[in-house]
């Protein structure tokens, strides 16, 4: 049986690290998927470590940062040069939504068909726009964030990692504007679930 793309070896060993495990790889257990037992990101060939004790899941947008309207922007923009479809995307509600969601949202409402070709020249447009778009005066790191990761992340006892409906790439491109993607060694995001709920 083939392997869904976002179970592939490359995404269950990370972020591209192959070296042995550092002391700080995690383990994260996805029960939707049993047969594929975990998924290991930031951390060395499946190296099974005990869980810390305390675990926190953060947020992206309207928790951490606020984006200024960027990532609309970048749809907008996205939707203009990929499709030739200057639309407004008012009407869409965003909140709390993955971005397949929304880019599925977006083809209904404009007659384009949902194919896999679709969803992958539409997300690779965003993300193409989206680092312009944070370069704006209202995107920031909402108040005490810096000082909450950073003091969590110095427990011992503790994990910190993102439960967002962004894609991973467009999650490490929103943090890493700000300096804060290294403070998350793990993930769930809209790569592994269209929906919400599920992540």
């Amino acid at each position: 049986k083939r392997r869904p793309p976002h179970l592939s070896p490359e995404r269950i060993l990370g972020r591209g690290l192959a070296a042995g495990p550092p002391a700080s790889a995690r383990i994260v257990i996805f029960p939707r998927h049993p047969d594929t037992f975990a998924r290991v990101l930031r951390g060395g060939p499946l190296a099974f470590q005990t869980f810390r004790e305390h675990t926190y899941t953060w947020d992206i947008d309207g928790t951490l940062v606020a984006s200024g309207g960027a990532g609309m922007r970048a749809l907008r923009t996205a939707l203009l040069r990929t499709f030739a479809i200057d639309g407004s995307l008012e009407d869409i509600d965003f909140g709390g939504r993955t971005d397949r969601w929304i880019m599925r949202r977006i083809f209904g409402k404009f007659g384009l068909p949902a194919t896999e070709e679709n969803f992958g020249r539409f997300l690779d447009g965003y993300l193409a726009e989206l680092p312009a778009e944070l370069a704006n005066p209202h995107a920031r790191v909402l108040p005490g964030v810096r000082a909450l990761l950073a003091t969590a992340g110095a427990r011992p006892d503790v994990a910190q990692g993102l439960l967002t409906g962004n894609v991973e790439r467009g999650a490490r491109t929103k943090l890493s504007h700000h300096g804060l993607w290294d403070h998350f060694p793990f993930g769930a995001f809209a790569d592994d679930s269209e929906f919400r709920n599920e992540l």
